[in-house]
């Protein structure tokens, strides 16, 4: 059994503790869909109902329930990277649903950028792996990674993107 430092050691939540916790036991069991497999187009119907019917893809190089750009891969408005599958958890939402609302994904959007350049905030390098992966390759980033970066970080404090870079080629731009 794996021995996590407390959430007041690493200076978190015991929301986000928890949640993390989870968040690693999902991903490293590949129930995670990636973002090709997630449905595109989600959005509220004609009626204005929020709740939708989808699966919640992974990606770190999507933000959760925003606008996505014509020239990025995955077109779906339903992936979200570590923080947001986080937040979505604290929400009281369960990842593995296929129901959520868009309304949520705008929130787990609000709380990852609530991070952004704020690198002294113990989950920041766990949100955004820039300094260690080329933000290019972020997408080859995939659920079970994600789920050892977030072991690592539970175990030691910090996530050592660039070891699991290093470990998985995820910066070497020649294919094998």
């Amino acid at each position: 059994m794996t021995t996590y430092k407390t959430a007041k050691k690493l200076g978190i939540t015991d929301a986000e503790h928890a949640g993390l916790i989870e968040l690693a036991n999902h991903l490293k069991g590949e129930v995670c869909v990636l973002p090709e497999q997630a449905i595109r187009g989600v959005g509220s119907d004609s009626s204005g109902r929020a709740d939708v019917e989808t699966i919640l893809g992974f990606s770190m190089s999507i933000g959760a329930g925003v606008p996505i750009e014509d020239d990025v891969k995955y077109d779906c408005g339903c992936v979200a990277c570590i923080g947001g599958h986080l937040s979505l958890r604290m929400q009281g939402i369960d990842i593995t649903s296929q129901k959520f609302s868009i309304s949520a994904l705008k929130i787990a959007d609000q709380y990852v950028d609530s991070f952004r350049g704020k690198e002294d905030h113990p989950l920041h390098d766990l949100f955004y792996p820039t300094e260690f992966i080329d933000f290019e390759r972020w997408d080859l980033i995939t659920p079970a990674i994600a789920a050892e970066a977030i072991n690592n970080f539970l175990t030691t404090g910090s996530p050592d993107w660039s070891g699991l870079a290093e470990m998985h080629d995820i910066n070497d731009d020649e294919e094998d």
